[in-house]
């Protein structure tokens, strides 16, 4: 479909207290397909929230250039910035409803002085309450709504404009698990039934797997890593990539776990990390192994899951056996499409 969103060297800083530069992106290339879900993930004080604030021109970039459609964001008078704001919702962290007003004002307060007539206003607020699974909740106030409910009425706030992208401010980061789910679900829903663009700002890899097409791993102001999620969680490259795929699999055994008596090796034991990044199926592999090389492989522990329709996973074992058979084991292994990670030996 194309780029829709699209950073240039783009460069932030912002001037101190005490006068001096502060570094908040450094020279960021970025591109967004139009109608994909784009995470964008990092710790705190990574740069995420200022570089989505560069997309509706909040901030704008101390030197590069963020494009839109094709159209320089910094570039833009005010009226056209405004028009611009219209077509990016937006949704953070803490909903920023406003606790006077009903659920309806509340979505209605975008388009309330667009000059579009008050049936007109009514019958779009209804439907997005409807889209969004709240239709009984029109006349009440955000006080009596639960967090999962709160964030509903925010992302219809957004939808209300009629935008062609959806900035996520850590929009689940306040939700427990299950709501965090349903919140996902329902942005799930709308890209494919509105095709509208979804830029993801989060510190949860989970949210990225769960969620993203694609992802760019944000540390201190620069990408360190992107590309295709399936791509990324099955051969990361960075250390800061590893760390948060390791949030969200089992495979990933704690320091302490690999040192302790529970797996003490002897012999020509070695503790091995399997990963595949296709269809392989590991366990004929192990079956395989065990059969050629009369070795035995002691299953620690497994994992799979489906990533982008496709299997991600592997196994953590003890290989045991002489010498001989387990370097043979270790080289059959190797030359196939998984990865290997040997983490402890004898």
């Amino acid at each position: 479909m194309g780029t829709i969103i699209q950073f240039n060297h783009v460069n932030k800083q912002f001037t101190r207290a005490d006068h001096q530069q502060l570094t908040v992106l450094k020279d960021v290339d970025l591109a967004i397909e139009a109608g994909s879900i784009f995470g964008i993930i990092g710790y705190s004080g990574a740069g995420k929230s200022t570089l989505i604030r560069l997309i509706n021109g909040i901030e704008t970039p101390t030197s590069g250039e963020v494009l839109v459609k094709g159209v320089a964001v910094g570039s833009l008078d005010h009226q056209k910035l405004r028009d611009l704001r219209r077509k990016i919702g937006m949704i953070f962290q803490q909903f920023n409803l406003m606790p006077s007003r009903t659920v309806f004002e509340n979505v209605a307060l975008p388009i309330r002085f667009s000059g579009l007539d008050q049936a007109t206003i009514r019958t779009k607020v209804t439907h997005l309450l409807e889209l969004v699974g709240l239709p009984d909740k029109a006349d009440v106030y955000p006080a009596t709504l639960s967090g999962g409910q709160k964030q509903r009425v925010a992302i219809a706030r957004a939808l209300v404009s009629d935008p062609e992208v959806l900035l996520c401010d850590e929009a689940t980061s306040a939700l427990d698990p299950q709501t965090t789910a349903d919140i996902l679900q329902l942005i799930r829903q709308l890209n494919a039934e509105l095709g509208i663009t979804v830029v993801v700002v989060t510190h949860e890899m989970q949210v990225i797997e769960d969620l993203c097409q694609g992802v760019a791993v944000l540390d201190q102001g620069q990408i360190v890593e992107s590309g295709n999620v399936y791509n990324l969680f099955s051969d990361p490259q960075q250390p800061l990539t590893k760390k948060f795929i390791a949030t969200t699999s089992k495979l990933d055994l704690p320091q302490e776990v690999v040192d302790s008596d529970l797996l003490t090796l002897s012999g020509h034991q070695q503790l091995i990390k399997i990963t595949y990044v296709n269809s392989t199926a590991i366990e004929p592999l192990i079956s395989y192994i065990s059969r050629q090389f009369q070795v035995n492989a002691n299953i620690i522990v497994g994992d799979i899951k489906i990533l982008q329709q496709k299997p991600l996973g592997g196994l953590v074992i003890i290989l045991d056996g002489d010498q001989q058979a387990v370097d043979q084991s270790l080289a059959y292994l190797k030359a196939q499409k998984i990865r290997l990670e040997v983490l402890k030996h004898a």
